[in-house]
């Protein structure tokens, strides 16, 4: 897996769980086309050294919230619904865990904001279930988030 920082997160989900990229391409079509184009301001975090602003921000990485609250959270809730996916659930939870404890506070807001928040509104059985998947740190995230 490529080094985990902000601006390649997507990425890294999509390394972590090759299951979802073909979901996060028809979306991330959907999101570049409500983009303006060199428009789009930059964030204060964009360093000139990253690049190019205008196309990075129509690239998988610039949509890390989406994809991991979008397309992520309810993948994982489908596979907590159905029997036999114990592994893929443990390799989803591992990467979750290892996003949970980064030292970069912006990869660690995606997860507690947009995959912990959202585990919310799964329900009851599915949320205890997916409780016995998480590491501690995510466990403490989904806690904050009322799980």
């Amino acid at each position: 897996m490529s080094e985990i920082k902000y601006k390649n997160l997507t990425q890294n989900l999509i390394e972590a769980v090759p299951e979802i990229k073909e979901e996060i391409d028809r979306e991330r079509s959907s999101w570049g086309r409500s983009r303006v184009r060199n428009e789009e301001p930059k964030p204060k975090w964009w360093k000139e050294e990253d690049g190019n602003w205008a196309e990075y921000s129509r690239t998988y990485d610039s949509i890390p919230h989406d994809a991991f609250g979008t397309i992520l959270n309810p993948y994982v809730e489908n596979l907590l619904l159905v029997n036999g996916r114990e592994e893929e659930l443990e390799r989803i939870f591992s990467f979750i865990e290892i996003l949970a404890n980064h030292e970069d506070e912006m990869i660690r807001e995606v997860i507690k904001d947009s995959f912990c928040e959202n585990l919310e509104g799964w329900g009851g059985e599915v949320q205890k279930r997916a409780r016995k998947y998480m590491g501690p740190k995510t466990l403490e995230l989904a806690i904050y988030n009322h799980l």
